[in-house]
């Protein structure tokens, strides 16, 4: 998913580099897809229960604690990959960069659900927009600047925000001691919080920018870290669990729950790092694509929301084979719609579908 700091393909490191450099960072580059093939799939995962009705066990408490915020995966692979890539750091060319991979497919793919809006197809009955957003026009740009309009795109708005405050996230890297600030922006996230219905981009920004820190502070200390992760990534994978022990805690389980989710990102970087030498081809291609499937799944689950409301309605009863077919079932055309993109238009696909 580039979405993260990449000025180019990560693919293919720059020539200038020593050899003994670019193979370190071709292996290197092996669990960074791994991650990121990793990541879409849970997000996917995440999203496909929505049709299943709400006293399913799919959409119970329990499932609700290993799903609710799980997206810091995305977010933190974004931090890693920043700092990763932060020797080619120009400003101006990373904010270009931004616009064209990230803002403009965004922008594309925003149209035919902010169409369903105002055409009558869903209703605006309900929506969070603020009392003067009283003209189509006035709802557009609101949809726009929080990503309401389709529910993974509140993401965009939010990391518009990090891309603006990049010079700052350099400056902490390049200082030292800088990572230390990893601890106060933890308290003010817990403090702020994360927005009701995700409708506002900066709480976001203030709630998930120390996943993006820690992100960032792995690779720069990953000669260190990744080895303890290798080493402790059962443990740090189980942890996402814990909440259910404390399922009762409410309303303290939010916080339990975030950063058990960030243990559970350090506990995937260990995993992918230890065996990323046996990845297959296909884990490296869906990672280059993910970024795609984020911008294409949504509307097919979607589609599966107004079928679980008629002639699936039996389906989504909550089984967990039905939940596992559907997963398949809006993963795999994702896939398929990405690929024929971007086999259609070429170098330019990326201006469109972000992959």
């Amino acid at each position: 998913m580039d979405i993260a700091g990449a000025t180019s393909s990560t693919t293919s490191p720059p020539a200038s580099l020593p050899t003994s450099i670019n193979a370190e960072r071709r292996e290197r580059l092996h669990y960074i897809q791994a991650m990121r093939a990793t990541a879409i799939i849970i997000v996917v995962a995440t999203h496909c229960r929505d049709p299943f009705l709400e006293n399913t066990f799919i959409r119970s408490d329990e499932a609700g604690v290993l799903f609710r915020h799980i997206n810091v995966v995305f977010i933190y692979i974004s931090g890693f990959l920043f700092q990763f890539l932060l020797g080619r750091f120009t400003y101006y060319r990373y904010l270009h960069t931004k616009l064209i991979n990230v803002i403009v497919p965004y922008l594309a793919w925003s149209i035919p659900a902010i169409a369903a809006y105002l055409i009558g197809i869903k209703s605006l009955n309900g929506f969070d927009a603020p009392i003067w957003f009283d003209s189509a026009p006035k709802l557009v740009l609101f949809m726009l600047a929080t990503g309401t309009h389709l529910a993974p795109f509140w993401f965009i708005p939010m990391m518009a925000i990090v891309y603006i405050a990049s010079p700052i996230l350099v400056r902490m890297d390049r200082t030292p001691w800088g990572y230390l600030a990893i601890a106060p922006l933890l308290l003010i996230s817990i403090l702020v919080g994360r927005s009701a219905h995700d409708a506002n981009p900066m709480k976001n920004f203030l709630f998930y920018v120390p996943v993006y820190v820690i992100g960032m502070a792995v690779s720069h200390y990953r000669e260190q870290v990744i080895p303890q992760l290798s080493r402790y990534f059962p443990v740090l994978l189980l942890a996402i669990i814990l909440p259910l022990v404390a399922i009762a805690l409410d309303p303290w389980l939010d916080n339990v729950e975030f950063i058990t989710k960030i243990l559970f990102c350090l506990g995937l970087t260990g995993l992918c790092a230890k065996f990323s030498r046996n990845i297959p081809s296909w884990v490296n291609y869906l990672g280059n694509i993910s970024f795609g499937i984020y911008f294409v799944h949504y509307y097919i689950v979607a589609i599966l929301n107004i079928a679980a409301k008629s002639v699936l309605n039996g389906f989504f009863s909550g089984s967990f084979i039905a939940y596992s077919v559907t997963v398949i079932a809006v993963l795999v055309p994702s896939i398929v719609t990405v690929t024929i993109a971007k086999k259609v238009m070429g170098r330019y696909s990326r201006m469109f579908i972000g992959a």
